[in-house]
């Protein structure tokens, strides 16, 4: 018996017979899967639409919705006081305490939006608050950053002798405007 490449002979190869059910069958038949073979019933298409399907597909859909709307609400509300930006150049102030001093650096980029070279003229008022909330200390420069497109960043670097320093306040002013940072400080050993 010779076999072919379907493992088949040649007398037992013959084209399959498919029954299907139609007629009186389909009318004795269940209804829903009646309407599942004809295709009555078909399952509904596309990401939106299975994501609303079923009543607790809806309420984990919309839940998704309203937690991703919080989180960018509360981002963008509660935007850092570390960082701002005055005359087209982005201000930075950090601060850490390490051994009897507090360090602090306020870095001076040019941002984004910039887009023609300026020479800005800034008035830096840095203030150390301690424990109590009161000013313990306070220091004033005068500095001019040249702010260009693609500019190198630029750094003021201040030192506070009082250890019991919590936070720095930073009080820039160019011309009429005003910007008050504040930073934190981290204590390291």
């Amino acid at each position: 018996m010779d076999f072919g490449k379907d493992g088949y002979s040649e007398e037992e190869k013959e084209s399959p017979v498919f029954h299907y059910k139609q007629g009186d069958f389909r009318k004795r038949e269940d209804v829903k899967l009646r309407e599942l073979a004809l295709g009555i019933n078909q399952p509904k298409r596309g990401l939106f639409r299975s994501l609303v399907n079923t009543r607790g597909n809806r309420f984990m859909f919309f839940t998704l919705i309203a937690v991703t709307v919080l989180c960018f609400t509360i981002g963008f509300l509660s935007s850092s006081r570390e960082t701002s930006t005055l005359k087209n150049t982005k201000l930075s102030l950090s601060s850490f305490s390490f051994e009897d001093g507090v360090y602090v650096t306020l870095e001076f980029s040019p941002s984004k939006k910039s887009d023609k070279p300026a020479v800005n003229d800034f008035n830096i008022e840095f203030r150390a608050v301690n424990k109590e909330k009161a000013v313990c200390e306070k220091s004033e420069q005068f500095y001019v950053y040249e702010n260009k497109k693609g500019g190198d960043k630029s750094y003021i670097y201040q030192k506070f002798k009082d250890y019991d320093i919590i936070k720095v306040e930073c009080e820039v002013s160019a011309d009429d405007e005003t910007v008050i940072l504040e930073s934190s400080v981290v204590h390291k050993r």
